[in-house]
């Protein structure tokens, strides 16, 4: 189940011509699993729903609505792993080949950099 233990490594990762990527194996993604894509402003996180829903639950109550209001529309994508792996990203970035870089409990995915 992905990130149902600790997310180290790092790599690239290319996406498809149908915005798909196929997630690392350090992430422990099975086919089936139900993750969320959020934007983080420079880069794109990738949680386990289920996380971030006890996270969601734990603070509510704190929060007041502005803080929920931005919490929630940083959400940009519900996605599920398919048996090979995969999750599509859409049209949410325009890079064809990312970093993935495991942050113990969500990947992030940044645009790769170039070699110059």
């Amino acid at each position: 189940m992905f990130g149902e233990k600790s997310i180290y490594g790092q790599s690239i990762v290319h996406i498809d011509d149908k915005n798909r990527i196929i997630l690392p194996k350090y992430t422990y993604a099975e086919p089936g699993d139900k993750l969320l894509v959020i934007n983080e402003g420079e880069y794109l996180a990738i949680h386990s729903e289920q996380e971030i829903e006890e996270k969601l639950k734990q603070k509510e109550k704190e929060l007041d609505k502005k803080e929920l209001f931005m919490l929630y529309s940083s959400i940009l994508k519900k996605v599920e792993c398919d048996k090979q792996g995969r999750i599509t990203l859409g049209d949410i970035t325009d890079s064809n080949e990312l970093e993935c870089i495991g942050a113990r409990e969500y990947l992030i995915l940044k645009p790769k950099k170039s070699k110059n």
